[in-house]
């Protein structure tokens, strides 16, 4: 039983359809059970990491509050994410 004010979730796969997917059963289930946990979630995420996914279904993008990602990625990379609704924070150490 977990309870937390804010989820830094470190992002494997994140799609804007597909969600946040990652390569391990068990990395799915306690990924899970931490954002549900969580009043809110902060997805950690490389460039290379978006518009990806992974076998394992985590939760739908919606689960997220922010994104937090590297000042180099696009503006054009980030857009469906912007339209879906997710407060974006580059972040030059991400």
């Amino acid at each position: 039983m977990i309870r937390a004010d804010l989820c830094m979730l470190g992002v494997c796969s994140l799609h804007p359809e597909v969600g946040i997917s990652v390569p391990n059963l068990d990395e799915a289930h306690v990924k899970r059970a931490i954002i549900a946990g969580s009043a809110e979630v902060v997805g950690l995420v490389t460039a290379e990491k978006l518009d990806t996914a992974a076998p394992y279904l985590v939760e739908s993008i919606r689960a997220l509050t922010y994104l937090v990602t590297a000042p180099t990625v696009s503006n054009n990379m980030l857009s469906a994410y912007k339209a879906l609704g997710l407060t974006i924070i580059r972040d030059e150490y991400a």
